[in-house]
């Protein structure tokens, strides 16, 4: 009978690309914290939604004379002026950053869905809460679970 075939088992590193320490390969995690900085910097409106619905500021302005008109429209021109600034920001320093193959019309979208998401959200919790500190509580607390 034939003795059995004898089996070598050899290690080997197995072959990748050269580690490089840099600000742009640092900046790849980019993604994560910029819808966090994106979901504080939209969600400040649920602050400001519950510290005006404390001080009563609508019935006061409409004491004074202001139209329900031009309070809900200053309240519009104020949203879409801060988003518009967030969402061109992230939108750049995402595409720059973080997706270079991505077309951004859909960094967009997906960011500007994201906004209407976090106001809508916003929305729920000033109804709830009767304070800014409990609002942002509760606001930053669900959707960690």
């Amino acid at each position: 009978a034939p003795p059995p075939p004898r089996l070598s088992v050899s290690e080997r590193e197995f072959p990748r690309g050269r580690f490089l320490q840099s600000s742009v390969a640092a900046l790849t995690g980019m993604p994560a914290w910029m819808v966090f900085l994106f979901s504080a910097s939209n969600l400040s409106w649920l602050g400001s939604m519950v510290d005006e619905k404390a001080r009563k500021l609508k019935q006061g302005l409409l004491m004074i004379g202001v139209s329900r008109r031009s309070y809900y429209l200053s309240w519009v021109v104020m949203a879409f002026l801060r988003m518009s600034i967030t969402l061109v920001l992230a939108v750049v320093a995402t595409c720059v950053f973080a997706f270079d193959f991505t077309d951004p019309s859909v960094v967009v979208a997906l960011y500007f869905l994201h906004t209407l998401n976090t106001i809508a959200m916003g929305l729920c919790f000033s109804a709830v809460a009767q304070e800014v500190d409990a609002a942002m509580g509760l606001a930053w607390m669900v959707p960690m679970f």
